[in-house]
């Protein structure tokens, strides 16, 4: 799958190709489970708690998603809301995608991959680090999933230029309590934990 967004949406495209999933045949409650199971592998590997799903973080989540899909704006966030978020879309001119599993993957792989050059006890930049540093916040114990697969003309915000019928799967995950919240001048070394396995082929070899 690989370890750059580029490659992730790539491998999804190819993916796809081969098993050939309409989007209205995707299963999404196996997607929710599979997100949950792929956050908490990584936070295991930093020793960090798994999180539960959680019923008010998921409609929350499942409003919005409904909501931003239908936006122009590609990635926008709730604003005023009491959970952290995170936001992952994949969009297509063929009516395929890939399974569950896999999608479940590339999106949390792809909050992952912004921890490459995160520094702990440096200075966080939300920009660069906010999906990773939220995924594995340690205070953080409760998620919810909420998604969207519909049809958009092509072209039209987040889809990709064409002529005709495009089609947008759209995830929001809501997290509480929130993360990436400075309680103190510690909250991110507190909450954002090393790898604990220094092997680091144990990150490569967790879902590739």
């Amino acid at each position: 799958m690989g370890w750059d967004a580029n490659q992730i949406r790539r491998y999804i495209m190819e993916d796809a190709a081969i098993k050939r999933i309409h989007p209205q045949q995707f299963d999404v409650a196996h997607f929710k489970r599979a997100v949950i199971e792929a956050h908490n592998r990584y936070r295991r590997l930093h020793g960090t708690n798994d999180l539960s799903q959680d019923g008010a973080c998921e409609i929350a989540a499942k409003r919005w998603a409904n909501s931003v899909s239908r936006q122009p704006a590609c990635l926008t966030h709730e604003p005023q809301q009491r959970f952290g978020e995170s936001l992952f879309f994949y969009s297509t001119l063929q009516p395929l995608i890939s399974d569950p599993e896999t999608m479940a993957e590339a999106t949390v792989r792809t909050f992952y991959i912004e921890g490459r050059d995160y520094r702990r006890s440096a200075r966080w930049v939300a920009s660069r680090h906010g999906h990773f540093t939220q995924m594995l916040w340690r205070d953080t114990n409760r998620i919810g999933i909420g998604v969207s697969i519909i049809p958009q003309p092509a072209g039209w915000g987040c889809m990709p230029p064409g002529r005709g019928q495009a089609w947008i799967f759209y995830v929001v995950l809501r997290y509480d309590p929130p993360g990436n919240r400075v309680i103190s001048e510690r909250s991110f070394d507190e909450n954002v934990l090393p790898v604990e396995n220094k092997d680091i082929q144990a990150v490569h070899c967790l879902a590739t």
